[in-house]
């Protein structure tokens, strides 16, 4: 809205209607059994583009690119409205910052693990912790499921919840 992110801080209710519920996302993008699986989105693929046309890793312009990612990420979300109003008011110019708070929004809906590893490999985007955490920091890690202690047992490192909190992944900053 004019450039300023809006929604509710994870563990807050919706001021606007209580009775929503934390969980309440609408319809959803799963509309039948039979509908194709999305593995790698355009708006993904563009967003992964732009940074590295940034970073000058390879050829292209970085804002041409990231403007298409915001393009279609309106298409993939079925977001009526305007992608090129909003791309016009919103992203006139390109920063790591404001690739993953687009990309954030692309996949919010559709892969969130990406967007868990993303943030901790950038820092971005940078919501507010959930109100009712004890923790000054979200996870670095996530920790290994039951099923990886039975089937692959020799090769898991066990560890405590307090791990999780330790920044110790090779591409954090």
């Amino acid at each position: 809205d004019g450039g300023v992110y809006q929604g509710i801080t994870q563990g807050l209710d919706d001021p606007a209607d209580p009775s929503t519920g934390l969980a309440h996302i609408g319809a959803g993008l799963l509309s039948a059994a039979s509908q194709d699986a999305l593995f790698f989105s355009a708006s993904e693929s563009l967003f992964l583009q732009a940074e590295a046309a940034m970073n000058g890793d390879i050829a292209g312009v970085a804002l041409d690119l990231f403007q298409s990612g915001i393009t279609e990420s309106f298409n993939l979300l079925g977001i009526g409205g305007d992608a090129a109003g909003y791309i016009a008011s919103n992203a006139a110019t390109v920063d790591l910052e404001s690739i993953m708070n687009e990309k954030y929004v692309a996949l919010h809906a559709t892969d969130g693990l990406e967007i868990y590893i993303e943030h901790n490999r950038t820092g971005f985007p940078n919501p507010p912790l959930p109100t009712l955490t004890t923790d000054s920091h979200r996870p670095y890690r996530l920790m290994y499921p039951q099923s990886e202690f039975v089937g692959n047992s020799a090769n898991v490192i066990n560890i405590s919840r307090a791990d999780v909190f330790v920044p110790s992944l090779f591409y954090q900053h």
